[in-house]
């Protein structure tokens, strides 16, 4: 995909990458990342849960309905985004804060989740903590450009 050096240039600033640190798929990719955040795309799903950290990773599997270990192998690969930013899995998560994660569901279909925080109740006698959470799953027609 080619792009005119100007188009670069606006998204670059919109976006806060400068073009000289990055290469094109990657400053398109912070773009898109962007947009389809900034946009109400895909159904947005309400959930309740018990969760046994405030982990990024464990949030994202429990939100996303994922195993623990799928999550980890996905991590290899890449990092998982908390508000925009990459961050390591065991980053704590706050009411308000947006984990974003690409991965391969089951059906070999690539996944753009995204589940927010909504409120973090009380703990639970175990140790957990009661979450309300808002989940996005968007199917993507191709892989999701490398970070």
């Amino acid at each position: 995909c080619s792009i005119s050096g100007r188009l670069l240039e606006l998204v670059s600033e919109l976006v806060g990458v400068s073009p000289e640190l990055y290469h094109r798929e990657m400053v398109m990719n912070h773009f898109l990342r962007w947009y389809c955040s900034s946009q109400s795309v895909g159904k947005w799903k309400t959930i309740n849960l018990v969760v046994s950290s405030l982990r990024v990773d464990a949030i994202a599997a429990k939100g996303l309905n994922i195993s623990r270990r799928q999550m980890w192998e996905i991590s290899l690969n890449s990092s998982p985004y908390l508000n925009g930013v990459a961050v390591k899995k065991s980053r704590q998560v706050k009411t308000g804060d947006v984990v974003e994660v690409d991965y391969k569901s089951k059906d070999n279909q690539y996944v753009r989740g995204r589940v927010e925080v909504l409120d973090i109740g009380e703990g639970t006698r175990k140790g957990g903590y009661h979450v309300t959470l808002k989940r996005n799953k968007l199917y993507l027609t191709d892989p999701p450009l490398e970070r």
